[in-house]
């Protein structure tokens, strides 16, 4: 079973926060739009802009572990509000 760990950082105030998620419990169009982000080659383009997220997320498989770090405007909206800040 995949399993994602995501971390998002930047924003206003640059806190981070993170979250785990099992694939299987995501909607279908989510699943497919994770892999479309592991399937494309090379780096994302920033978005322009002050105060924007980034997100890294890391897929553990049976085959292995991979990275992503990921503009915000790519990420699922599923993933992103996966993700719940956490005071210090």
């Amino acid at each position: 079973m995949d399993r994602l760990t995501i971390k998002r950082s930047g924003g206003l105030a640059g806190l981070t926060a993170s979250c785990e998620i099992e694939t299987s419990s995501l909607a279908e169009a989510d699943r497919a739009a994770i892999e479309d982000l592991f399937r494309r080659k090379g780096k994302f383009a920033p978005t322009p802009g002050a105060d924007r997220f980034v997100f890294s997320v890391t897929r553990v498989t049976d085959t292995g572990t991979r990275t992503l770090k990921v503009p915000e405007q790519l990420v699922p909206s599923a993933i992103s509000r996966a993700v719940k800040d956490a005071l210090p």
